[in-house]
């Protein structure tokens, strides 16, 4: 662009600007050309070094991702290896239910084998019981029955004693 503009503030002191190419030129304004070259060569530089970092920032970019995608299979690969504990972890954990569940098994079949014998046994025992309390009813009976006969002959001791008693008082008192 050829023309420059200038603020209100410093306008007063100065002439106004034209296009290149017209008669009237202010003083100033032949340095300008210097300074856009400067400022094109400062603007170029920082151009240059502002491709030079997007370069850097790229291949630091691709740096990281490269770092990401290692650290990404690392993770993954510690993540099989936890899942794979965890899955062997259930296996044996599984095994283990199984086999508490099979010894549960045992001993409750155990306890039922216990309890069958124990109520055999039992059964057993009471047949005996009734059959020694039939025994002993029979042997209260069979004593209820003598018991009558000896209450007689006790009786009949009784009055013998005393009959005895009876007569040797009337023989002693000389009744007899």
């Amino acid at each position: 662009m050829n023309a420059v503009l200038i603020r209100a503030a410093d306008a007063q002191d100065r002439y106004p600007v034209k296009y290149a190419g017209g008669n009237q030129m202010n003083e100033s304004l032949s340095e300008l050309p210097a300074d856009v070259r400067n400022l094109q060569i400062h603007v170029t530089d920082i151009k240059a070094e502002v491709r030079a970092t997007n370069l850097k920032i790229d291949s630091l970019r691709e740096k990281i991702e490269e770092h990401r995608a290692e650290d990404n299979k690392k993770i993954e690969a510690r993540f099989d290896k936890i899942d794979a504990k965890f899955e062997k972890v259930e296996q044996n954990r599984v095994e283990d239910n199984r086999r508490i569940d099979d010894r549960f098994k045992r001993v409750d079949d155990r306890f039922e084998e216990a309890r069958k014998e124990t109520k055999a046994e039992f059964a057993a025992v009471r047949a005996e019981m009734q059959a020694g309390f039939k025994e002993v009813r029979a042997n209260i009976d069979k004593l209820g029955v003598r018991l009558d006969s000896e209450k007689n002959w006790a009786l009949g001791l009784y009055l013998a004693g005393t009959g005895a008693i009876l007569g040797l008082m009337a023989h002693g008192f000389k009744w007899i």
